[in-house]
């Protein structure tokens, strides 16, 4: 039977209250080739002598220390790091399921670069099951990438976009370089785009793996201000640069559209509908900006009828004021009388405006 290593890495900063219940999950794993990893990204609390006391521990624990560069910068250091052929992530608030890496394994396959783990939500630190993330309703199954149709059942039949609880083959990470963007947030988005691009495909297990605290009130998805705003910005930027605009992958430019449109879409109801209204005064001439000059087209349907419509409708108000793309979106599908002259209106403005601008938008549903 093979025994694989697999690289657990967990990035620490400022997490005294639970780094040790999170490594004693490692500790408890019934799979034992493993190693973990764990970087302690400049630590003001006791998180670095709670660190070295599970080094001291077990062998199968490491320990490197640098100087606070966030959350992208420590997993990659822990990529450089990592000797096992799978790598695993982990967060230092989470626990893991004592047969995690045992579960996981068990479905690796020639066809697959990534198994995805269950995940549940805790409120503390616990294993205490209040709920799961979005998880696929076909466990077992190999999804292939072929046309990189992984993109759009990501936002059919919607799984959580995070880098823990998935075990990625290291060759895989290797061969296509990917790595986590230094010195922004939500750099989970642009990881979960990146790793579905380039996979030959994916698997899903049925059981929970994995113990997400939802109850840190420390962590970024509880508190969003200008930064979470500009880091979305950022991310859909980057995929319109470096694969959109990319002749390399001008056969996927389909998929990459429709996928953008996703985003967008997403930074506007998932971030800028949490900022204060002083906050969203700043980030509107940011949102406008980005929307602009990141047009994107498509000449064919991907989604479902309903998914698409509501697509192509972003895509007429796009240079709208965030606000009223967001209430165009609320009543775009409204039979009432009152909302078809609104409808209308808005229609007749984003017509004008886009004419001016010279953007075809073309219905492909």
């Amino acid at each position: 039977m093979s025994t694989p290593l697999v690289s657990i890495i967990v990035p620490c900063y400022n997490v005294e209250p639970f780094v040790s219940k999170t490594l004693q999950s490692v500790f408890l794993q019934e799979y034992p080739h493993w190693e973990c990893i764990i970087i302690n990204d400049g630590s003001q609390d006791n998180t670095a002598s709670i660190c070295k006391e599970w080094v001291e521990k077990d062998h199968r624990y490491t320990y490197y220390s640098q100087e606070n560069q966030g959350l992208s910068v420590a997993r990659n250091k822990g990529l450089e790091l990592a000797n096992g052929e799978y790598i695993y992530f982990l967060d230092s608030d989470d626990l893991i399921a004592d047969n995690t890496l045992n579960n996981l394994l068990e479905l690796t396959t020639e066809d697959t670069d990534i198994v995805y783990g269950k995940c549940a939500i805790t409120e503390g630190q616990s294993t205490l099951i209040k709920d799961y993330l979005s998880h696929t309703p076909k466990p077992f199954t190999v999804f292939k990438n072929e046309s990189r149709t992984l993109l759009s059942k990501a936002i059919e039949e919607p799984f959580i976009c995070v880098a823990w609880n998935r075990l990625l083959k290291k060759d895989f990470i290797d061969a296509h370089k990917l790595t986590f963007k230094k010195g922004i947030y939500h750099e989970d988005e642009l990881w979960f785009f990146e790793t579905l691009f380039h996979t030959k495909g994916i698997i899903f297990n049925n059981r929970p793996t994995y113990f997400y605290n939802v109850a840190n009130t420390n962590s970024i998805t509880n508190n969003f201000n200008i930064k979470n705003l500009e880091s979305y910005l950022y991310i859909i930027e980057y995929i319109y640069s470096n694969y959109y605009k990319n002749e390399v992958y001008k056969a996927d430019k389909n998929m990459v559209s429709m996928y953008i449109t996703y985003l967008k879409i997403l930074t506007l109801r998932h971030c800028y509908e949490k900022l204060d209204a002083k906050t969203k005064e700043q980030a509107t001439p940011l949102i406008k900006r980005t929307f602009k000059n990141t047009f994107t087209t498509r000449s064919t349907a991907i989604l479902s009828k309903g998914e698409e419509r509501m697509h192509y409708h972003f895509k007429l108000v796009e240079l709208f004021n965030p606000e009223d793309i967001l209430k165009y979106l609320t009543f775009y599908r409204s039979k009432k009388i009152k909302n078809r002259l609104k409808r209308l209106t808005i229609l007749g403005r984003a017509k004008r405006l886009n004419t001016k601008e010279k953007r075809t938008i073309k219905k492909v549903f």
